[in-house]
């Protein structure tokens, strides 16, 4: 909503001076390369309001841009300029994010479309068949269990002491 984003650009000028910052997402969203006529939607949101795992890479790269520009100055000249940001494969992986986890957060959102707002909205049943659809392809893709228990033995090995981590690769083992 403009009327809203205007309004929280404006508070977050009224209070800069007191160091608060905005990570305007609208615009980090509407210059994104995934995001067609300024418009983000089905390329970094299931519906209107959960971002997908692409927009969630994009939400969480601009708010560490954000922190990285406000550490102090000795920090940053610590860090070294040619350090890659980790990319959104690399996120992926080190959590692990398989076809059956994707699978399992869209059965999460198809599962709450059910509701209003969403029943209200004139591509409602066209949001829900393509959610099921692309759940049913993202299970196919999750067999067989070896791919998936291989990228968990992955992660784990990398982060031992991540308790979700662990939770989710047992979830994956006991499926």
């Amino acid at each position: 909503d403009e009327g809203i984003n205007t309004r929280i650009r404006e508070a977050a000028d009224q209070w800069a001076d007191q160091g608060t910052s905005l990570v305007d997402t609208e615009r980090v969203f509407a210059a994104s390369e995934h995001t067609t006529a300024q418009s983000p939607g089905e390329a970094l949101f299931y519906e209107h309001v959960h971002l997908n795992i692409q927009g969630s890479y994009l939400f969480a790269r601009a708010v560490f841009d954000e922190v990285v520009r406000q550490l102090p100055s000795a920090l940053q000249d610590q860090a070294s300029p040619e350090a890659p940001v980790a990319s959104l494969e690399r996120c992926t992986g080190r959590l692990a994010l398989t076809d059956r986890d994707r699978a399992r957060m869209l059965a999460a959102i198809w599962r709450s479309i059910h509701a209003p707002p969403f029943t209200d909205q004139l591509d409602h049943a066209e949001m829900r068949q393509r959610l099921l659809a692309a759940r049913r392809e993202l299970w196919r893709q999750a067999w067989p269990t070896s791919r998936v228990l291989a990228a968990y033995d992955l992660a784990v090995a990398e982060r031992p002491d991540d308790p979700s981590l662990r939770y989710n690769a047992a979830q994956a083992y006991l499926a």
